[in-house]
């Protein structure tokens, strides 16, 4: 499989290249950088493999999500879902009180790492994607008509595409935030393996923790949907 892989992404820069070097083919940059990441991502996935795990063909979900306008502003909210499950489990861990086991606190560690990325994502979606972080604006048509942009591919132009900036920063982001929910999934299970180790407040905070990240995969595929 690891032959496979990298024969595939070596594929994917020897295309680049080869395009460049002989003028047969003309690729933007923007192209060029598509492939780096697909190739980068790709490599991800296939070391996360986990048969009907949650997390399954969540690069591509993302991609697809993230292509449309819709499927943004849609992303943007579970984005905000997540940082908001954050924000409320570290809170409400110091105010337990007491002291927590070293599980319980790489947990908020890992909480506060994810708030960063959420804040980085947002910040795309201002700055880069010319797009609104207030839930209820994006839902308007005039927010659609600000975010969206006239973008041509294979001649082909549609207004209900993000820009290809928006794009390839917000999958390289949102795609990070995956990889932290799925950690943080993975050290929720490891908790709940000694539940005597934390404190019946501390774990009722990380059940509704829980709660939350367990949906993310699933609400970001409804979100792949909304293509028109």
């Amino acid at each position: 499989m690891k032959f496979t892989l990298f024969a595939l992404i070596a594929g994917f820069f020897l295309v680049a290249v080869s395009a460049n070097a002989t003028g047969d083919i003309f690729l933007k940059n923007e192209l060029i950088e598509d492939m780096e990441l697909t190739a980068q991502d790709l490599a991800d996935e296939l070391a996360e493999i986990e048969p009907y795990g949650l997390f399954t063909g969540m690069y591509t979900v993302i991609k697809r999500a993230l292509r449309y306008v819709k499927g943004l502003n849609c992303t943007i909210k579970e984005v905000l879902a997540i940082e908001n499950a954050a924000h409320n489990f570290v809170n409400s861990v110091a105010a337990c009180g007491g002291q927590i086991s070293q599980k319980a606190q790489n947990l908020v560690n890992a909480c506060l790492d994810i708030i960063e990325t959420c804040k980085a994502i947002l910040g795309i979606n201002e700055s880069v994607c010319g797009n609104s972080n207030d839930v209820e604006e994006t839902d308007s048509d005039a927010a659609t008509a600000a975010a969206a942009e006239e973008v041509e591919s294979f001649g082909v132009v549609s207004k209900l595409k993000t820009s290809h900036k928006c794009l390839v920063q917000m999958v390289r982001k949102v795609n990070k935030l995956k990889k932290q929910v799925k950690k943080v999934i993975s050290m929720i299970k490891d908790i709940k393996k000694v539940p005597g180790d934390t404190s019946d407040c501390v774990m009722a905070a990380v059940n509704t923790l829980e709660t939350t990240f367990t949906q993310f995969p699933a609400n970001v595929k409804a979100c792949s949907k909304l293509t028109s």
